[in-house]
């Protein structure tokens, strides 16, 4: 279910990559940007779609772990943020 688009999001992530490191600077700026997070947001997404997973199938013990991972992500970026 999620194999198909993580291997388009590795490809993805390989092209920013290259455009990172071959592009002119402006544009390479923004293929790093880009690369950045995509490479933050996947397992982020990941962690959501395996908590609501969880929730759906009743393991609400894993789900729980999920939705506090996730809450400590937040709270850790906004702190980060101050």
């Amino acid at each position: 279910m999620l194999i198909a688009p993580l291997r388009g999001v590795a490809a993805a992530a390989f092209v920013l990559a290259l455009l990172g490191a071959l592009a002119p600077r402006e544009a390479a700026e923004r293929a790093a940007g880009v690369l950045l997070a995509v490479l933050i947001g996947v397992p982020l997404l990941r962690v959501a779609f395996f908590g609501g997973r969880w929730w759906q199938l009743g393991d609400r013990k894993y789900a729980l772990i999920a939705a506090l991972l996730m809450l400590e992500i937040g709270v850790s970026a906004v702190l980060n943020a101050l």
